[in-house]
């Protein structure tokens, strides 16, 4: 498992929660780094 990646997730939950922020668009721009850094170690692996 990548403890980088869940760590900053976590941490941007604390975050979130806060200062109040929605988390629907947090939860949206994570999911959207997790896929594009899928994607970038796919292609670099083959």
């Amino acid at each position: 498992m990548d403890m980088p990646a869940v760590a900053s997730f976590v941490a941007t939950l604390i975050q979130a929660e806060a200062t109040g922020m929605s988390l629907g668009p947090i939860l949206r721009a994570q999911a959207d780094q997790r896929r594009t850094a899928a994607v970038t170690f796919f292609w670099t692996v083959g």
